[in-house]
């Protein structure tokens, strides 16, 4: 319940306008370090290091909402780890919101020229699972599927990856993406 209760306040700061980089809870400085960055554009800790996964000591949720470029690019994002057995899974979602920017095109005196407005609408989901492999090795699996709109036009694609990770030691990434 009180993760429920947390989530909704965070929620409401961000639409009282509150533009706050990120908030968090519960999320240790290993987990950061081993995880990437998980605020920003795109659910990095997820995506880019699923194998970090595997130290979260414990429950972790997150959610950000950052306005930039005098207010024409809104970006959320929320991300739930959670332990499970041996080793951990997580979910990231992301959502990106462009409108009202300038579409440009270069006119016969080689100059921009503003023709109309355009705008762009993203949305991603990311999960992954890793587990502790040997000493502090870990290994992760993750999927990640993202759509984008602009202008009415859609596209989207899969992709699939793999890491194996040991602490500052050594790192190898397989990623397969498909549109």
């Amino acid at each position: 319940m009180k993760k429920f209760i947390l989530l909704a306040g965070l929620t409401a700061l961000s639409l009282a306008g509150i533009k706050e980089d990120f908030f968090h809870t519960g999320l240790s400085a290993k987990t950061l370090a081993l995880g990437g960055t998980a605020f920003g554009f795109g659910v990095d800790s997820i995506y880019s290091n699923p194998a970090g996964l595997a130290v979260i000591p414990d429950e972790y949720y997150g959610y950000s909402y950052k306005t930039s470029f005098e207010n024409m690019v809104d970006t959320m994002t929320f991300e739930c780890m959670r332990p499970q057995g041996r080793g951990a899974w997580g979910l990231g979602l992301i959502h990106m919101n462009n409108g009202d920017a300038d579409k440009t095109e270069i006119n016969e005196f080689d100059r921009p020229e503003v023709i109309g407005k355009f705008s762009e609408r993203q949305i991603g989901l990311s999960g992954a699972y890793a587990w502790p492999i040997w000493g502090d090795a870990a290994i992760g699996f993750g999927a990640r599927y993202y759509r984008n709109d602009l202008d009415g036009e859609y596209g989207q694609a899969l992709g699939f990856f793999c890491r194996v990770h040991q602490e500052n030691k050594s790192s190898f990434i397989v990623r397969l993406v498909g549109e």
